[in-house]
């Protein structure tokens, strides 16, 4: 019976370990802008406007049809094309050297996120009561102060859980840019088991990590539930 190398797994650890601040980048940066833009690309959708509600319809499906591991390609590889396109008439001045595999990551994980995060709270955007509006407007609230204040704060705790399963499914996803050179988690426990040729031991280890933030991350998201819900519990 092989032992497990100890040695090997101490020191992947620590290795896997310094990787965290960046899967944690890599899904927090992308969840906040994520959320920001959703809600408004949500308010346009609900509002109807004309000519952008279409393509936001469009934006949305496309982002939430295509695996994250295409987009993160299509990204870091057709930036720098469109780029020499627009700019320089389609000479070869801008390469991938030219271009971060972080910055990258996260400006496709935030219109990644920013996609699911809009029919998130367009769906608890509309499940506040209308009447509430309603009385608000006939005590002279504004539709800025009515939204801020009285109808945003309830969509927000109802869409909690939703985002919450988004988040750690973001985390998650997140470990597929070491496809384009991203030293995030899981790239880190892969290079660690192909210098040992320990591989069960580096993706257990990795694998243990992710469970450990996912229920960091669910802890985190009820309490924050529980905050929300103070001003609602009778």
């Amino acid at each position: 019976m092989v032992m497990p190398d100890l040695e090997f797994m101490a020191s992947t650890f620590k290795y896997v370990l310094s990787a965290i601040p960046m899967t944690l980048m890599l899904t927090l940066v992308p969840l906040v802008l994520g959320l920001v833009i959703g809600v408004s690309l949500c308010i346009i959708r609900i509002k109807k406007v004309p000519v952008a509600s279409g393509i936001v319809s469009v934006f949305y499906s496309f982002f939430r049809s295509c695996p994250l591991i295409v987009l993160i390609f299509l990204s870091y590889y057709g930036i720098p094309k469109f780029i020499n396109i627009v700019f320089y008439g389609g000479v070869r001045k801008i390469t991938m050297v030219n271009i971060s595999s972080v910055e990258a990551s996260l400006f496709t994980m935030t219109l990644y996120a920013s996609a699911f995060l809009g029919e998130i709270m367009r769906g608890a955007l509309l499940s506040v009561d209308t009447g509430q509006t309603d009385a608000a407007y006939s005590l002279g609230l504004g539709k800025a102060v009515t939204f801020r204040y009285i109808v945003f704060p309830q969509a927000l705790r109802i869409a909690v859980p939703n985002i919450c399963n988004f988040c750690i499914g973001l985390l998650k996803g997140s470990s597929v840019v070491f496809g384009i050179g991203v030293v995030d988690m899981m790239a880190a426990a892969k290079i660690r088991a192909e210098a040992g040729y320990r591989y069960i031991e580096a993706y257990m280890l990795v694998g243990i990590l992710y469970v450990i933030l996912a229920f960091i991350i669910d802890g985190f998201f009820k309490q924050l539930s529980k905050y929300l819900a103070r001003g609602y519990q009778t």
